[in-house]
C-alpha cells in the first residue's frame, strides 16, 4: 500500500510540476485542485480494490498516507478561492474574505484542540481510536 501511495503521490508531483507558472493563478490552482482530486479518486479506487485489514492499518493510512493529498488539495482550493476573491470582488472585499478565513481557522482549531495538539506532537497512543473509520466520535 505504502509503496503503491508514494508512485501515486510522485505522479501527483510530476503532473503537477507540469501546469505552466504563467497562467494566470486561478487557472492553475484550478488545474491542480482538479489533478489532486483526480489522484484522490485514483487512491479510494485502490482501497476498494485491496481494502485495510485492520485498526492499525486504518490508522496509519489516515494519519500518514492519506494527508499527503488532502492537504494539498485543502491548500489550492483555499488558494483557488482566494485569488478568484481578490480578481473577481471589489479591493476591501478581499481583507474581509481573509478574515473570515482566520475565524474559520479559529475555531477550527479551538474545537479540535486535543485532536490538533496530539496529532502535532506526534503522539501514537490512542491512534487506533481516532484514525479509524466507523467509530462515532471519529
Amino acid at each position: 500500500m505504502e509503496e503503491y501511495v508514494k508512485k501515486l503521490r510522485a505522479q501527483l508531483e510530476e503532473e503537477l510540476g507540469k501546469i505552466d507558472p504563467e497562467k494566470s493563478s486561478v487557472k492553475g490552482h484550478d488545474q491542480r485542485v482538479k489533478l489532486i482530486k483526480k489522484a484522490i479518486g485514483t487512491l479510494k479506487s485502490y482501497l476498494k480494490r485491496h481494502p485495510l485489514k485492520n485498526a492499525a492499518e486504518y490508522a496509519y493510512y489516515f494519519k500518514h498516507l492519506a494527508p499527503l493529498f488532502y492537504q494539498p488539495y485543502i491548500y489550492y482550493t483555499k488558494l483557488y478561492n482566494l485569488e478568484l476573491t481578490r480578481i473577481s470582488s471589489p479591493e476591501e472585499s478581499l481583507p474581509l474574505f481573509i478574515e473570515e478565513e482566520l475565524k474559520a481557522i479559529d475555531v477550527f482549531y479551538q474545537k479540535n484542540e486535543d485532536f490538533c495538539r496530539y496529532y502535532y506532537m506526534g503522539a501514537t497512543f490512542m491512534d487506533e481510536q481516532l484514525f479509524t473509520p466507523g467509530i462515532p466520535e471519529n
